[in-house]
């Protein structure tokens, strides 16, 4: 699973298609999950980004002492 280092913690992310770039951003209390549908439809004719925001899904809190 691909992660990214952003401000002191790690958020996962997925990347997936070809083309125009689409990125899709989840709800409050939500996570990437919410756009399975859209993200493999879209990626059919796009380059789409999805990810956890901190804290949420996959994505990691931020270290204790680090913004």
């Amino acid at each position: 699973m691909p992660y990214a280092d952003v401000n002191g913690t790690k958020l996962y992310y997925e990347v997936k298609g070809e083309g125009p770039a689409v990125a899709f951003l989840h709800g409050w209390t939500l996570d990437a999950a919410m756009w399975d549908d859209q993200f493999n439809e879209f990626s059919k004719s796009y380059r789409v980004l999805r990810y956890d925001l901190r804290g949420y899904g996959r994505s990691a809190l931020p270290e204790v002492g680090k913004p």
